[in-house]
């Protein structure tokens, strides 16, 4: 008896100290009114919006309270079609170079696919062993059957091999479905309990799928469509996201207060990122490698700098739940489907782009040039007090050249260092572009390259608070006579200076 009490007592204790530690690093967490992901719109759609698919340039969302289907422009962030559906549904899937959508719809054991151009029901895909049949308890002898009709819970589309992929959570199997053989069921595999979310990754050709009921992760191959593998990332995985640029996924768990961090490449987890509570969909920015990471029911999304699995930032939702998310590699735009609501939010970098006049260092403080700033989430600050160099940059512009007493924000120019010289504030990380044009760059490169006549190829130096940075040269039409640079700045205020030679 007293083994047994003190077993239970150690139990207790070890679930309490969990708790506390979950509790403090939720609290630890760098939590600020999102930065880098304002909120840029809301798009109603139908009530309780669930799971989000992007097909560039459409997103799909499922809707568990109606069977209807939300069609969205990822350009326009509008509403451009609707799907009306036999009921609701619990994953959807659009295909558009096959013109189709698949749906899988609330506890029916089929797979709804539609003409993408006339919405119409095309075919139902009746998913094998959906109906379960369950032994009842009527009286102490007496046994009846209950049924369950169960269906699909996740969607995924492999390019490589036009398959479609679909979990059923009650059978425990994921269903491969042929697209090019007029969708046809072609396998059946069988995972570890409950398979919850399932995403391919295009590049290794493998689909990966969490079960719920375990600790497992699954690899299966686009090749041969068999497993070759599992890891055990923590209990009751959920969510999945994959940057197919760095081989790595990220798992999300029920019951696991951390993100794993998985390497698809050699099947094994390399890191735990805690977060302090339950996590439920991850996705990841593949061309900045930011994981963006929803949790069950907390009104928060972490932000991972995916370079070092670090966590960056929490953006603060307000009381909004996510019930799904998704990301555009392109625009960077996050999409957030909000529980026990109607609407899509859609959240995004805030963008700046303006004329900065460019001055003298030394004085008489003279008007050069403006060039152009194209800002993700920063700002050009002002080094000095504008009111004592106002007038002159006014006066040195001209009639034809405007610039306003008030500006906060200039460049100077160094034409004895060949530097140009601007500070920047970035509360959250982000991107600056630099369009400079000839009158600029005559004043910076180096005399033996004015000499060649090489103004706009010469090579250029980025220093950030004084350490050599990497940038990204925009290439120009052939007869433009300005240089355009993009540069990444960190969060924090900086001192961006351009110099016209390589540094090594």
């Amino acid at each position: 008896m007293t083994k047994q009490t003190t077993a239970t007592f150690i139990i207790l204790v070890s679930s309490i100290i969990t708790a506390i530690f979950a509790v403090n690093t939720f609290f630890l967490l760098p939590f600020q009114n999102a930065f880098a992901h304002h909120i840029l719109k809301e798009i109603a759609v139908t009530e309780r919006p669930m799971k989000i698919s992007l097909e560039e340039p459409l997103l799909f969302v499922s809707n568990l309270g109606k069977p209807v289907i939300s069609i969205i422009s990822t350009v326009s962030d509008n509403v451009v079609g609707t799907i009306n559906t036999t009921n609701g549904v619990m994953d959807v899937e659009g295909i558009i170079d096959k013109n189709k959508v698949y749906v899988a719809t609330f506890q029916t054991g089929e797979i709804e696919v539609y003409d993408l151009t006339t919405k119409e029901l095309i075919k139902k895909i009746p998913l094998p062993g959906s109906t379960i049949q369950f032994p009842t308890r009527l009286a102490d002898t007496v046994l009846a059957t209950s049924t369950v009709i169960t269906g699909g819970s996740s969607i995924d589309y492999n390019h490589n091999n036009e398959l479609l992929y679909v979990t059923n959570y009650n059978t425990d199997q994921v269903i491969v479905i042929d697209t090019k053989n007029n969708d046809t069921i072609v396998k059946t595999i069988d995972v570890p309990p409950h398979p919850m979310d399932l995403k391919v990754d295009p590049v290794t050709n493998q689909v990966l799928v969490t079960s719920f009921a375990s600790t497992k992760l699954t690899f299966i191959s686009g090749d041969t469509n068999e497993i070759t593998g599992t890891v055990d990332t923590g209990i009751s995985p959920w969510g999945i996201g994959i940057d197919n640029r760095e081989h790595l996924a990220y798992i999300a768990h029920h019951n696991s207060p951390y993100i794993a961090v998985v390497d698809i490449l050699n099947k094994k987890v390399i890191k735990q990122i805690p977060i302090g509570f339950e996590a439920q969909s991850v996705v990841v920015d593949t061309n900045e490698h930011k994981v963006y990471v929803s949790f069950h029911d907390i009104d928060k999304i972490v932000k991972i700098n995916g370079n070092n699995n670090e966590i960056e930032t929490v953006i603060q939702l307000d009381g909004r739940i996510p019930n799904d998310i998704a990301v555009d590699p392109t625009s960077h735009k996050l999409y957030a489907s909000i529980k026990y609501s109607n609407n899509l939010w859609v959240m995004g970098p805030e963008a700046y782009s303006v004329n900065i006049p460019v001055v003298t260092k030394e004085p008489p403080i003279l008007y050069v040039d403006n060039i152009i700033v194209d800002g993700q989430d920063v700002r050009v600050l002002s080094p000095v007090s504008m009111d004592t160099v106002a007038a002159a940059v006014a006066t040195s512009a001209g009639e034809n050249n405007i610039v306003s007493p008030y500006l906060t924000s200039f460049a100077i120019l160094d034409s004895e260092n060949k530097s140009l010289t601007m500070y920047v504030t970035s509360p959250d990380g982000g991107n600056l572009q630099i369009k400079m044009p000839k009158t600029i760059l005559d004043s910076m490169i180096e005399t033996e390259e004015e000499e060649k006549g090489n103004v706009t190829g010469s090579k250029f130096t980025v220093l950030i608070d004084g350490v050599k940075t990497k940038f990204e040269e925009i290439k120009q039409q052939q007869k433009d006579t300005t240089k355009e640079i993009s540069v990444f700045i960190p969060k924090g205020d900086k001192k961006v200076e351009i110099i016209g030679k390589d540094i090594s």
